[in-house]
């Protein structure tokens, strides 16, 4: 039997070596069609491509020692430092070469490839498991390893969206840069030309103009420093939620750090929106506060959720009763009627301040930010997109005005696993292992606390399942955000019930525990560093170049009105002068009325095309090209729309002088001559 076993043995060592020999030819195959292009101007072979190829060698070699000579290893737990200082300085200082060499370096478009960067994250969460394991006599340990993913892990995902904080005047995603022109009129409408008495609606809420816009208070803020406020928004407060409901008094700090790290990776799954995170921590502090405290700060937690977004209107109440009601530990709650007490207390604030807060204080509030009177009017147009003003028809009206999508709920091109499948894939592991951990903790909820948590999951999960199959959605899973919290909320409550011994010690469980874990781990983690890509944005003189085009079209055709319906931020930020705003016919907002199919709206928009009001409109290529619904790149449904609802009526009207696909953008005038023949059986 001891003969089958290691025969069997050498049989799985031998098969995974040559999954490994051929995991290095084709890691070698990506490194040359990388290389290729450079021949062609020169014979002479790059030092960096020796250097990769050797790097490549010792990785596969370190593997195959793995596999082959394990205990060869044990000698190497000498060179460990004993100080867990310096081994969490050595890991970070790892994980932020590792994150710039993928994203950041010379080489970074290489590491988009799939075998050559699989590999170097493999050796590297090898090392950081090495340098993480506290026993001495084990070269790796359980938890070493987790560490090692979520550090790892975390540092990549914060490198790439770092990528975005960049100069580039152009916009770097479809909305990105009209996005950051939403933000800017609250707090920075003076960047504009336009009449004082005129409002400037915008196509987001206040909730976000008031959090995104306050780069804006600093004079003379530049789009670099717009994104990285974005990056900082994206990032950091995931992580402070994660602190805050996982802190406990005299744990160690590096748990602490790792589990807020966790949140992070798991809210990134999203993305949520950083209004609700916030909401969110605000309900969490609440936790050990006094009844008064607490229902001060679910009140701000209740009415910033909802003026950011109408759906969150419920969230910040329902999250405090929650959490006053399955709190076993807490001791301001000792018995079961002053934990009934505290719920109903802290819920019906939370929602009522939020439903009933009257919008007279937005105006008070926001007149005193910005010294202006009116300013809620300036700033927000009531849209019907999820982040207009509250009402109680406001999701039904919402739905009901865009066609729903159910079709995304499955395998889609638009997000390829679907929507359940992508929900499942990211929860399912963290429900499987708090129903294992809380059966046994021997977590006792009686009836009705299992009926609230039940009930707030599922009023969360349809709430955000509707929302996600509505055009225009579907492409992530960010509109699931209340049920997703919710998730990191209860994880924090059975923590708080002493979790934390349970999984301590969860090598002398059953292995299902460890394996549950590590997937709890390792699906955010895995799913967030898929996600990273490097960036291409092009050259400084090529965008410098696009700028030239657009100012000099700008001072040639400035005797009358110019639209720019896309990159709006080229206004906001100074590249483009001279230019009097119009502020309707903004690109976000044609594409949520067309989704709407709301002739009503576009009544204004065709008549001004066909009229010809502006003498110039710079917009995103414009195309008549109609897409299968279910075509590959998804938005099939999205993208019909825009063309009869915008690109018909402008290419019929307006003929282009210049497009730049690489810059993203198009320049139209009055069309003069007769049509082109492929608009004449198009435009009426």
């Amino acid at each position: 039997m001891l003969w089958k076993n290691k025969k069997l043995l050498i049989l799985i060592k031998g098969s995974i070596s040559i999954f490994l020999i051929f995991y290095f030819y084709k890691s070698l195959d990506e490194l040359f069609r990388y290389y290729l292009p450079l021949f062609t101007n020169t014979t002479r072979i790059p030092i960096s491509l020796f250097a990769f190829i050797l790097l490549l060698i010792f990785l596969i070699a370190f593997l195959l020692v793995h596999i082959w000579y394990f205990k060869l290893l044990e000698r190497f737990t000498l060179f460990r430092p004993k100080s867990s200082s310096i081994n969490w300085g050595v890991g970070v200082i790892f994980s932020l070469v590792i994150s710039w060499l993928l994203l950041h370096s010379p080489y970074a478009v290489l590491f988009n490839f799939w075998w050559v960067k699989t590999i170097i994250l493999i050796f590297s969460i090898g090392f950081l498991s090495w340098l993480l394991t506290e026993e001495q006599n084990k070269v790796y340990s359980y938890f070493g390893f987790l560490k090692a993913i979520v550090l790892l892990s975390s540092f990549i995902i914060i490198a790439n969206e770092l990528q975005t904080a960049s100069s580039y005047p152009f916009s770097l995603g479809w909305s990105e840069g009209n996005r950051l022109w939403d933000y800017s009129i609250l707090y920075g409408r003076d960047r504009y030309q336009i009449a004082a008495d005129k409002s400037i609606p915008v196509y987001t809420s206040v909730g976000r103009q008031s959090l995104w816009g306050l780069v804006y208070l600093i004079p003379n803020a530049s789009i670099f420093l717009a994104r990285l406020w974005n990056v900082i928004l994206f990032t950091v407060p995931y992580f402070v939620f994660g602190l805050v409901t996982f802190y406990r008094k005299h744990q160690k700090i590096d748990v602490w750090v790792m589990l807020g790290l966790w949140a992070f990776l798991f809210l990134r799954g999203g993305p949520i929106y950083t209004p609700l995170v916030l909401a969110a921590i605000l309900v969490a502090t609440t936790r050990k506060m006094s009844l008064w405290l607490s229902i001060i700060f679910i009140a701000i937690a209740g009415y910033y959720a909802t003026e950011s977004r109408f759906t969150w209107v419920f969230a910040a109440g329902m999250w405090a009763a929650l959490i006053a009601f399955l709190d076993t530990e807490s001791n301001l709650s000792k018995s079961t009627k002053q934990r009934w007490l505290r719920a109903i207390i802290l819920g019906l604030f939370g929602v009522s301040f939020a439903y009933f807060m009257p919008k007279s204080l937005d105006d008070a509030l926001l007149s005193f930010l910005t010294g202006e009177p009116g300013a809620v009017n300036q700033a927000a147009a009531v849209l019907a997109s999820g982040e207009q003003g509250i009402a109680v028809s406001g999701l039904s009206e919402l739905l009901g005005r865009q066609p729903l999508l159910w079709r995304r709920l499955l395998p889609n091109p638009t997000y390829t696993p679907g929507i359940l499948l992508g929900l499942l894939t990211t929860v399912g592991p963290l429900i499987f292992f708090l129903y294992l951990l809380g059966k046994k903790m021997h977590w006792k909820l009686d009836l009705w606390q299992k009926l609230l948590l039940l009930g707030e999951l599922m009023a969360f999960l349809i709430v955000g399942l509707i929302i996600s199959v509505k055009i225009g959605g579907g492409g992530d899973l960010h509109n699931l955000d209340m049920f997703l919290i919710t998730l990191v909320i209860v994880s924090g409550l059975i923590w708080h019930a002493d979790a934390k011994d349970e999984i301590q010690a969860i090598s002398k469980n059953k292995p299902i525990h460890k394996y549950a874990l590590f997937l709890v781990v390792f699906i955010p983690a895995l799913l967030g560093v898929l996600s990273t890509k490097h960036i291409e944005i092009p050259s400084k003189q090529v965008a410098q170049k696009g700028i030239n085009n657009i100012q000099s079209a700008v001072d040639k055709y400035k005797n009358k009105e110019i639209l720019f319906i896309d990159q709006r931020q080229l206004l906001t930020f100074g590249f483009i002068n001279n230019v009097t705003l119009v502020p309707e016919y903004e690109k976000k907002h044609l594409m949520d009325m067309a989704m709407a199919n709301d002739a009503n709206y576009f009544k204004s928009f065709i008549a001004d095309i066909q009229n010809q009001r502006f003498s110039l409109i710079i917009s995103e290529p414009l195309y008549v090209a109609y897409q299968e619904v279910n075509y590959e790149g998804g938005f099939g449904q999205e993208n019909n729309s825009w063309v009869n609802w915008v690109s018909i009526p402008v290419l019929c009207n307006y003929e282009s002088i210049e497009i730049n696909t690489d810059l993203r953008y198009e320049l139209f005038i009055p069309r003069k001559g007769p049509l082109p023949k492929e608009l004449m059986d198009i435009c009426p």
